[in-house]
């Protein structure tokens, strides 16, 4: 990661030699960058120059979702608030099983707010409407790795809970 300053660059971080990572993502408010490496979901802070576990996937998971995307921050709500990604089941011999989560992006416990369906098994490439209130992912069957289908999740966030003085405006 390089922060651009007068024409030159200067190193913000360094990731592990050899290990693969996906999906860098800034926050809204480019003061984070959220990135996987298939075994957990990391949040960097360029204020503390630190780097954070949010999400640490068990022995047959894998944390996915925030692929390399068209959308500079696909994996943050627009508010900055969460940070949505797919959680695959990879024990051998089973049936896939993945599910979009979204945790707070100050951490905490992860809610699972969608399965992948039956017809298609695994799903990738969280992107986040910039309302807030949909999510698109890609989907494909497990056996085959072609054919993606897209969807579009809403009304997966709980309602907000409204002032009365905002109900009378």
């Amino acid at each position: 990661m390089l922060s651009l300053k007068e024409n030159t660059s200067t190193t913000l971080a360094r990731f592990p030699e050899g290990e693969h990572i996906e999906g860098l993502a800034w926050s809204p408010d480019g003061q984070n960058v959220a990135w996987n490496d298939s075994g957990q979901l990391m949040v960097f802070s360029i204020a503390k120059g630190a780097s954070r576990t949010l999400v640490e996937a068990n022995k047959n998971q894998k944390i996915s979702g925030m692929g390399w995307s068209w959308s500079p921050n696909q994996a943050w709500s627009p508010d900055g608030k969460n940070i949505a990604f797919v959680l695959q089941e990879t024990l051998a011999g089973s049936e896939a099983q993945t599910g979009l989560w979204i945790i707070s992006a100050k951490g905490g416990t992860p809610k699972k707010v969608a399965d992948a369906p039956s017809s298609h098994l695994v799903i990738d490439d969280v992107i986040w409407h910039s309302k807030g209130k949909m999510i698109f992912v890609t989907g494909y069957p497990a056996k085959e790795e072609v054919g993606y289908e897209h969807w579009v999740m809403e009304n997966f966030l709980p309602n907000e809970k409204t002032n009365k003085k905002d109900k009378l405006r």
